[in-house]
């Protein structure tokens, strides 16, 4: 029963903790229709960099108040990396039309912020990750 009340009560700080709505724009903003290869991943993966960068100074900057515990340091990111998994299949699910190509990009950006959050967590697996792989798997 504790663990349920912790994960309730981090979930509301981790729902908090990154600006979810304005990422989903960024990726609302994205014309997946594409007719060519892209090497770079689109500008919304690196907000959301920005934002787990923010966090992480956020949570190191109260640890030097308050000490946290590693299971809540490792519970913390845990919602939030879901919740951005979760914005990754919101935002790849609202895409009107998308080429292969398209598809490619949507693998590019998810494979960027994996690399990206193993810098974050040691966690395995990431929460959400094989979901979202198979949402972009399935929809090409």
């Amino acid at each position: 029963l504790s663990r349920e009340l912790r994960e309730a009560v981090y979930s509301g700080v981790a729902s908090k903790a990154m600006s979810y709505n304005a990422i989903l724009q960024l990726m609302g903003n994205v014309k997946w229709e594409i007719r060519e290869l892209m090497s770079e991943p689109n500008s919304y993966v690196y907000v959301m960099l920005q934002e787990m960068e923010a966090m992480q100074q956020k949570i190191s900057v109260v640890s030097t108040f308050v000490p946290i515990p590693v299971e809540v340091y490792q519970m913390i990111w845990t919602l939030s990396i879901r919740e951005l998994c979760h914005v990754f299949l919101e935002g790849f699910g609202s895409a009107r039309k998308c080429t292969h190509e398209g598809r490619a990009w949507m693998q590019l950006d998810f494979q960027q912020f994996i690399v990206q959050v193993n810098k974050f967590i040691t966690i395995k697996p990431i929460p959400g990750k094989e979901v979202v792989e198979n949402f972009i798997k399935l929809t090409t």
